[in-house]
């Protein structure tokens, strides 16, 4: 595992490569050039190189840099997104299934440059794995050559298979009897729940009754003009999931990491409309940690939300796990009080929104965590996504 600055990364993944190890790349900053060099030198030697950039993985049972306590079973990952695999595995677990492998493969894998070398290798493994009866490919959409490669080497064949192309258009889906092909991760869910027989073939995405009512009773005291949404996001997929949610209900996303070009927005989130942002993007980590360990960048940006007369929802994802911060919930509910007071002052209520990634196993504990948050006032859904349907019924 390396996590030295970029600049040195590749030198010391040759060193790893050239004595038989596998290789997990946590830096960023890794050139692409180096990226393939090595990805194919590894390929050649039956060996797999996770990263650059690659922040999750679970391996035999072991997880490695951010990574959720979840229990062994059926499912394998593949995943080319570090807070997207969090969120898959411990949805899983909260359904009863458990991780056979975790494999991360780096931001880029699924570039055209890249070929997907990685996913592809994962996937072989799994198929391989004796341990492994489901198999999950987790990304944003891959480049077009990329995904038809993807969709033309796993069959699903030899295993159930799902692929979950983030934000991928509707259109591309499809539902086979041994193979899903699907948009979100909460689809995936779904889908992996159907395929081991665990779970009807679709069961509702809507809100829960109870949720339903909180969201009502959370409109009620909005002024008519507190119609937008503000996200501060750690990870990065579960931003872009949020997105495709709120996409799907009608909504325009403006986002630092957004699905249509002409949807972006830089870091200050003053546009007009819905924002979301991805605060762990370069223009936030620059010189400081990933923000799952230091929360300076949205306490900041949580308090002046106040300043502005159309947000009616906060909202935001709260990651537990090995390497996140031991106590988020004590970062975050300062600044969520600092900005209901600030709001009062001005006459107008802004309603938090969050969801928590983490099992009860995390270090930090997912009740406490799920407690200090509700006593703060915040209303919890039971997944990113359903924070983002959260969030629009209540400024619908």
């Amino acid at each position: 595992m390396i996590s030295t600055p970029g600049t040195y990364a590749a030198a010391e993944a040759l060193k790893a490569l050239k004595l038989g190890l596998h290789t997990m790349i946590f830096s960023s900053d890794v050139s692409l050039q180096d990226e393939i060099a090595l990805k194919k030198m590894a390929r050649k030697r039956g060996l797999l190189v996770m990263g650059p950039d690659c922040g999750t993985a679970i391996l035999g049972g072991y997880p490695l840099a951010f990574a959720n306590v979840v229990p062994r079973g059926d499912v394998g990952i593949v995943a080319a997104s570090g807070s997207g695999l969090q969120e898959l595995s411990c949805q899983l677990s909260r359904h009863a299934l458990g991780v056979s492998q975790a494999i991360g493969t780096g931001s880029r894998d699924l570039s055209r440059e890249v070929g997907g070398i990685t996913m592809l290798q994962g996937y072989e493994a799994l198929l391989a794995d004796e341990n492994t009866r489901l198999i999950v490919l987790l990304s944003k959409p891959p480049h077009p050559e990329v995904a038809q490669d993807l969709l033309h080497h796993c069959t699903g064949e030899g295993k159930p298979l799902v692929l979950c192309f983030l934000g991928m258009d509707a259109e591309h889906v499809i539902t086979g009897e041994r193979r899903r092909v699907v948009r979100t991760i909460e689809q995936a869910v779904q889908a992996a729940l159907a395929l081991l027989g665990k779970g009807p073939s679709a069961p509702p995405l809507g809100l829960s009754p109870e949720l339903a009512e909180r969201a009502q009773e959370a409109r009620a005291k909005l002024q008519p003009a507190q119609r937008h949404i503000r996200g501060l996001f750690s990870g990065g997929t579960l931003c872009s999931e949020a997105q495709v949610v709120l996409s799907d209900l009608g909504r325009a996303v403006y986002s630092n990491v957004p699905l249509r070009p002409e949807l972006h927005v830089a870091q200050q989130p003053s546009a007009p409309g819905d924002v979301l942002l991805d605060v762990g993007t370069e223009e936030y980590t620059v010189g400081r940690p990933h923000p799952m360990i230091d929360f300076r960048a949205r306490r900041a940006q949580i308090t002046h939300l106040a300043d502005n007369p159309n947000v009616g929802v906060l909202l935001l994802d709260v990651i537990l796990g090995y390497g996140a911060h031991a106590d988020p919930a004590g970062e975050l509910v300062p600044a969520i009080q600092e900005l209901s007071e600030r709001a009062a002052r001005v006459g107008r209520h802004v309603v938090t929104v969050a969801s928590v990634c983490g099992t009860v196993g995390d270090p930090q504990g997912l009740r406490p965590t799920e407690q200090r948050l509700l006593e703060a006032g915040v209303l919890l859904a039971p997944s990113a996504a359903q924070g983002a349907r959260l969030a629009h019924a209540i400024v619908s």
